[in-house]
């Protein structure tokens, strides 16, 4: 058997399968930690070489989550929340790997037991992510995709949280 032939199946099986992951991997909150978030910002974490000789632009992945995000009922001029994109990319040959994640983060004060008048904390309330590989030369409009596909799943989720707070 050719082994450029095998690659291209590793290839493709590989994406379908951490596709399939990604799209059984819903409902993400726990006890609705989406409730009565109203804004948030989009905050990406700054590509390096490797994801940018991999065809990552950060306008391209601003715009893959507003994409996402859509009409989704609220709004994208937060503060203390944010949509936080990660992406980390290793060109290797003719493909590249990456690794694709997505958060909503508060920061700000929380009462703990040690601070009960709050103390600055940065926590995640909800995160999706998976990891793919491609041709280089079709990497970045792909993980692109995968990111508007997870974004969509976080304002599925963060409709059925606020639904649940609307419905008492």
């Amino acid at each position: 058997m050719d082994i450029k032939f095998f690659k291209i199946i590793f290839a493709i099986t590989v994406v379908g399968l951490t596709l399939g992951v990604a799209n059984d991997a819903a409902a993400q909150t726990v006890h609705g930690t989406l409730r009565g978030v109203t804004n948030l910002e989009i905050t990406v974490e700054p590509l390096d070489k490797d994801a940018r000789s991999c065809g990552l632009r950060i306008p391209d992945l601003i715009e893959s989550v507003k994409k996402g995000i859509g009409n989704a009922g609220f709004s994208l001029d937060g503060y203390d929340y944010a949509l936080y994109l990660r992406i980390s990319s290793l060109p290797r040959e003719t493909d590249c790997f990456s690794s694709i994640d997505v958060e909503v983060r508060y920061v700000g004060k929380l009462p703990l037991p040690a601070h009960p008048n709050g103390a600055q904390v940065r926590a995640v309330l909800w995160s999706n992510g998976t990891i793919i590989i491609s041709p280089s030369n079709q990497h970045g409009p792909e993980v692109v995709s995968v990111v508007t596909f997870l974004v969509k799943g976080m304002v599925e989720d963060w409709i059925q949280d606020n639904a649940l707070q609307s419905a008492g």
